[in-house]
Order: C-alpha cells, then structure tokens, then sequence
C-alpha cells in the first residue's frame, strides 16, 4: 500500500462527499419509502449483519485473552503466539474501532443519522462527513461503528505472509464482508454512504500503520532493547 497514493484517495472521496452532498442522500434515499422509512431495516439480512459484529467482537476479545494466558504458560509454548503480534491486534482494535471511530468521530463530530433527518422524516440536518456539527449528542452517525470492526479485520490479513494467495484472497473477503455490514446499516437509515467508506478508509490505515511499525519495522523489540539498555 502506497501511502501518498491512499492519503490523496482519502483527501479526494472527502472532497467529493464535501461538494456533492446529494451522493450520500441518493444512496439513502435508495433505502427509504414515502411514509414508511426505512422499510427493510428489520428484515432478517439487516438484523442478522447488525448481530454478526458484536459476535465477533466477543471472539475477539477472547481469542486475545487466550492467547496471552496461553504465553503465560510455557508447556504450551508450540501454541505460542508471538507477543508482538497480540500486541498489535490489540492496538488495532483498540485505536480504529474503539478510540478513533467510537471514542473520538462518533462523539465528537454530531453528524445525525439518515433516518433522523429531514429528508427522511426526522428533525435534523444533514451534514456532510468530516464537518463539526450539532445534530448529535453522542454515538452519532460519523463512522460507522459497525462497519469499522468489520473492515479492522484487515489487521489480521496483513499478518498473512505477503504477496501469497491466501493473503490476497483473505483480504477481498475482509473488504466483501465490510461492504456487506455497511449496506446493512444502510438499509436500516443508520449511516450514509460515506460513513462507510471512510469507516474502512480509516481503520485499514490504522491497521497498516501499525504493521508497518510493530511487525515490519519490529518497533516493539527495539523499543525494548533501548529500556534494557
């Protein structure tokens, strides 16, 4: 990944949400019925990705706790993972989904939901993605929460060996199933477009920078090496 090239795409898809609203409210509007709303957002598709992610959120949490308490006991060492690796999967968890997305973007920025605005029959403004507003107290629409799990799983890819098959392969499945969760709150009037997109813009490039410094650059063993010496 080229990080001139990811972080002039990002800057270019903002200023194409910044000057043409009408793309995030033609695709909601994709998904909403005079009168009724957002009709399909309880239907079993919608309701079964919105429940897929806290599932997978617990698997997370205790695959970590297992594979720390499984380094602390040395007859199991063949099941050993390496302690930077869980260290990473934890930051990246840990700033994309949660400080970032949740702590910070969702807190901070007050972007109403598409089923809370106007447009859609609610009493809020629409504002556009990055753009400090005052629709939203807390928990607001910028990211998507959801959909930013889904695509952090990219941490898990770039632990794959490069340039193989099976990395490449994991990583469509990743971006598939991100697509996939972002459409589901979609459908629900939950997020507009570019909450998604930039849910999976920020988060695999947390992801990746955090590879690049702890797994590919091994800061953690330097860092290490300099306090023992």
């Amino acid at each position: 990944m080229k990080p001139t090239l990811y972080l002039a795409a990002g800057a270019a898809l903002a200023a194409l949400f910044w000057a043409f609203p009408a793309i995030d409210q033609g695709a909601a509007a994709l998904f909403c019925r005079d009168g009724a709303g957002f009709p399909w957002g309880q239907d079993l598709f919608a309701r079964a990705v919105y429940a897929s992610v806290p599932v997978l959120e617990n698997l997370l949490y205790i695959g970590l706790a297992l594979a720390v308490l499984i380094r602390l006991v040395p007859a199991a060492r063949r099941f050993h993972a390496r302690w930077v690796a869980i260290v990473y999967v934890a930051l990246s968890f840990g700033l994309g989904p949660g400080l970032v997305t949740n702590g910070l973007l969702k807190n901070e920025i007050g972007r109403a939901r598409p089923h809370q605005t106007v447009e859609f029959g609610g009493t809020k403004a629409f504002s556009p993605p990055f753009a400090p507003a005052q629709q939203c107290a807390r928990n607001c629409a910028f990211v998507s929460g959801h959909a930013a799990f889904a695509f952090a799983l990219m941490t898990f890819v770039f632990l794959m060996k490069p340039g193989t098959t099976a990395r490449r392969h994991a990583g469509k499945t990743v971006i598939a199933f991100g697509v996939l969760v972002g459409i589901g709150r979609m459908v629900q009037g939950a997020h507009w477009l570019s909450d998604v997109i930039f849910a999976a813009w920020i988060n695999i490039a947390i992801a990746w920078l955090l590879y690049e410094g702890l797994i590919r650059r091994d800061a953690l063993a330097a860092l290490t090496r300099r306090l023992k010496s």
